[in-house]
Order: C-alpha cells, then structure tokens, then sequence
C-alpha cells in the first residue's frame, strides 16, 4: 500500500484543453505499465499487475454550470507478481522495466559495466 501523489492543478486553457495535472495522471501509465507487464507465453504486454488510483476532484468555480475538475491523484495500491522477479517460465520474460534500463544503459555507451546476459535477462530488448 501507500504510493505518491501528483501536485495540484494548475488551470485548463479556455478552450477546454487538459490542465497539468490531467496531463500527469495520464503521463504516468506507461511508467508503472513498464514495472508492472511483461512477456508471458500468452501475451508479449501482460499485466502483472494491479492498482487502484484515488482521482481527486476540485471546484474552481462555485456555480452549477462548471464541472469539478480533477485536483490531484494517488496511487492507492500497487499489487505486483514478485515471483516473476526472480524467475520466468522458459519463453517468458521479466517485467519490461528491467530491459528498458539496461538498453537505457547500454546506448549511453558508458562503461556501466550492466548487460541484459548479467542480470540473466537473456539479452532480448524492451518492446515498443
């Protein structure tokens, strides 16, 4: 449980664009989808994953012709299959998080000294 919440909104555009913190909320899905899918026989982007985000709503005008708009977020629960950290079926894969650092990794073409063959990933690279 617990998890982090966005910081409040600034206001839309008049014409009815998205605020900053509708912006956020939306941006932050393929981060936790990246720590939380991976490849299974099935499926190359399975979700491992569960979580439940509390949206919470504001009023910036008290009249009954402006809609609440959304004031902030929180990750209330985050459910993750850690066994898959540690071991995969043969033809399975890690969460995608880990490939998608070590390729980070590797194109900074910094001696890190981190490979996908070290950690026991196999070497296949993140999906796109």
């Amino acid at each position: 449980s617990g998890g982090g919440g966005l910081s409040p909104t600034s206001s839309a555009t008049a014409s009815g664009g998205m605020s900053r913190i509708d912006r956020q909320v939306l941006s932050s899905n393929p981060l936790l989808e990246a720590f939380g899918n991976a490849k299974t026989l099935r499926n190359d982007n399975s979700s491992r994953f569960g979580k439940y985000i509390e949206l919470q709503f504001g009023i910036e005008q008290f009249d009954s012709t402006t809609p609440p708009r959304i004031a902030g977020a929180r990750i209330r629960t985050y459910l993750l299959e850690k066994v898959r950290i540690v071991s995969q079926h043969e033809g399975e894969r890690n969460f995608h998080i880990f490939y998608q650092a070590l390729a980070a990794a590797e194109a900074c073409s910094a001696p890190s000294g981190l490979s996908a063959g070290r950690f026991g990933l196999g070497g296949a690279g993140a999906p796109s």
